[in-house]
């Protein structure tokens, strides 16, 4: 190619001449990196290390750390800290799906459940700076937290407000009653 686009850009006149294949050894452990004409996209390295395969796909590896690692990746960051996908940075999604391996809260509006007295959570509150079952900020800070697990804990808040507001009602409607009823 006389008007190379990169270091090495190899242009052929020719769809079937056009291709690249790099293999380092013919035996069983392989590193090899092949494009061919009919845009195949192969790229394999050793003892069954790593392996992508793509047919006419974008297969584009573009990052300053991408790493893969005993069936983990890391993006941004050179260690999986044993999770099967670790990211330094934000992270763009149309929808995250989770599921739990707890118990999901609906357990509150079980008959047998007994609310938290207001005045405990009131003195709780007073003493640690953060809701009862709620991790403080600083141990979030400390070892992040799982989105599934908090959810669930939110939602068991939520249940229980719900509940309080609906004996704070029925307390209220008493009260009118007897309001209404002495007068």
């Amino acid at each position: 190619n006389t008007v190379p686009l990169a270091k090495l850009h190899i242009k052929a006149d020719k769809e079937e001449d056009a291709g690249i294949i790099l293999q380092t050894s013919s035996n069983n452990n392989v590193s090899y990196l092949q494009f061919d004409a009919d845009k195949n996209h192969i790229i394999e390295v050793s003892d069954e290390g790593m392996s992508v395969n793509s047919t006419n796909d974008k297969l584009d590896f573009e990052a300053k750390s991408f790493v893969f690692n005993k069936g983990n990746v890391s993006i941004g960051t050179t260690s999986s800290n044993d999770y099967k996908l670790a990211v330094k940075g934000n992270i763009r999604a149309e929808e995250v799906v989770v599921e739990l391996m707890t118990e999901w809260p609906d357990y509150v509006f079980e008959p047998n459940y007994k609310l938290p007295d207001l005045k405990d959570i009131k003195d709780y509150i007073e003493r640690n700076r953060h809701l009862p079952d709620i991790p403080a900020a600083e141990k979030i800070a400390e070892d992040g937290i799982s989105l599934g697990d908090m959810n669930a804990k939110l939602l068991k808040k939520i249940e229980e407000l719900t509940m309080y507001i609906i004996q704070q009602e029925e307390r209220i409607q008493k009260l009118e009653n007897e309001i209404n009823n002495n007068h």
